[in-house]
């Protein structure tokens, strides 16, 4: 798979990712809003150190890394 035809500006290929990572954020969030004891994002848990949250924040400026280098 070749990286710039996917970011051409006609191209909405990186929409599914900003998608994916802006329903991450909400459900990062949810945890903030509605606390229940013992209970950590799946991330969290997993992994130890990372919120879903903050990896969708990484997401977005990966994409908007390609993007800007892209222009």
């Amino acid at each position: 798979m070749d990286l710039p035809p996917l970011l051409k500006r006609d191209a909405n290929s990186l929409d599914l990712f900003r998608i994916i990572a802006a329903c991450m954020v909400i459900y990062g969030h949810a945890y903030v809003l509605t606390p229940e004891i013992g209970r950590q994002d799946w991330l969290k848990t997993h992994v130890g150190f990372d919120h879903v949250a903050s990896l969708a924040v990484k997401i977005f400026f990966f994409i908007g890394g390609l993007v800007v280098t892209n222009i």
